[in-house]
């Protein structure tokens, strides 16, 4: 069995985020360091750091699978087509009705709600009510076995590098040759070294904080200076 790869990605604010010093940080803590002893800024950094599953792609899909991969089965492809509309007809059949559902071996299904309560005359009521999402707790014989998966401590691709990003250097590099830019060019600029998921927290903090101005919604999303 391969093991599982991983990338690093981080967690926290950048140094150009501003945020506060390691010895800041100790000072209003309290804990600044003793006699004189300095901490290792690399090794300050490297708490910042997280591994991330490394994706192989797209998720793999049962029915393609069982047709292009030869697995020792002697299930066919139609079989394994009709056993999963059948579990998603029972899923949602049960799942109204509020019930969790458990499928032997996988885990448990059941719904999740969000909304308000208000007070109307003398009884509750909800406001806005609505099924929020379908909370999957898996099966603990199955989560031992995965848990069992060993991990390649090398991280995948391109290790991240021991210095941190200047995300406003690269910025103002891409706005000096193009008026609205995307999260891929910041991520090019970036020579891969920090992970889609921060540099799409990156991008929203400074929307936020209205140093750039998001235009377009999914895949046509641009960034252009106020």
């Amino acid at each position: 069995m391969k093991t599982i790869q991983f990338t690093i990605a981080t967690r926290g604010k950048l140094q150009t985020e501003s945020p506060a010093s390691d010895a800041e940080k100790q000072q209003e803590s309290g804990n600044a360091p003793e006699n004189g002893q300095e901490t290792n800024p690399l090794a300050e950094q490297a708490r910042r750091f997280v591994p991330r599953l490394h994706s192989t792609g797209s998720p793999v899909d049962a029915r393609s699978f069982f047709r292009n991969t030869p697995w020792p089965t002697k299930v066919t492809e139609g079989d394994i087509g009709l056993c999963l509309d059948e579990l998603r007809r029972m899923l949602l059949h049960e799942l109204c009705k509020g019930a969790a559902v458990k499928l032997p071996g996988i885990g448990t299904f059941q719904i999740t709600l969000k909304g308000n309560i208000e007070l109307r005359g003398d009884h509750y009521r909800g406001r806005d009510v609505h099924v929020d999402g379908l909370r999957f707790t898996p099966d603990r014989e199955l989560l031992s076995d995965v848990c069992k998966f060993e991990v390649d401590q090398q991280p995948y691709g391109q290790a991240y590098s021991s210095n941190q990003v200047d995300v406003e250097a690269l910025l103002d590099e891409l706005f000096s040759r193009q008026d609205t830019i995307t999260r891929r060019d910041l991520e090019y600029a970036s020579d891969l070294l920090l992970s889609k998921h921060r540099l799409s927290d990156i991008l929203s903090n400074l929307v936020s904080a209205g140093r750039l101005i998001k235009e377009g919604r999914g895949p046509q999303t641009r960034y252009r200076r106020p």
